[in-house]
């Protein structure tokens, strides 16, 4: 088992390596496998379908980010705050990956499938960042706090793949966004909406 899950995070490893300097429309699964000094069973195994990496790289990031986040440094935080400081350290968990990332959000609008599929996997992320900083995405107010929240997350996305080190505009904005919310949203409620 642990020898598995070795040899996955191997071969993803790399694929974030081909995928930064071939993109990812171009990324050949026998190529890949080569590189990875896998046989294509293997990595069939590891990988059944090419959106699979996809995938597995926005698991990898959600599970650092977590890892990252500590709950005794979030209690007694407003909810706003709480929020703000998990999607920023999901964004620094994500700095190392920043070219990879850029390059799969261009070649994604060339394919469609994969779009949806990394649209779908971007929504449980969020829903786990909502988690990990004591919200709900639950219900109807949850369905609207998380659909509302993934707005502000692509718009600070693409501001992220463009923004310096330390991240001053995405966080400006991020701050922004999660004001702008809480107040049109909820209107003086002590929650956030998203």
């Amino acid at each position: 088992m642990a020898a598995r899950k070795a040899r996955k995070d191997k071969i993803l490893d790399v694929a974030v390596g081909l995928i930064a300097e071939k993109g990812w429309l171009d990324l050949s699964l026998s190529e890949l496998a080569q590189a990875s000094d896998v046989s294509l069973d293997q990595l069939y195994e590891a990988f059944r379908r090419k959106n699979d990496i996809l995938w597995a790289l926005q698991t990898r990031l959600d599970s650092e980010a977590l890892k990252e986040i500590e709950p005794e440094d979030l209690e007694g935080e407003p909810a706003r705050d709480r929020l703000f400081d998990v999607l920023m350290t999901r964004f620094e968990v994500m700095a190392p990956y920043k070219y990879t990332l850029e390059v799969i959000s261009e070649d994604l609008l060339q394919d469609p499938r994969a779009l949806m599929g990394w649209a779908h996997n971007e929504m449980q992320s969020l829903r786990w960042m909502l988690d990990a900083a004591g919200l709900s995405a639950r219900g109807f107010s949850g369905l609207a706090r998380l659909h509302g929240l993934a707005a502000v997350w692509a718009e600070c996305f693409h501001t992220w793949l463009k923004d310096e080190p330390g991240m001053p505009q995405t966080m400006a904005l991020l701050d922004q966004r999660l004001a702008k919310g809480e107040k049109w949203m909820l209107r003086g409620q002590k929650y956030l909406p998203f």
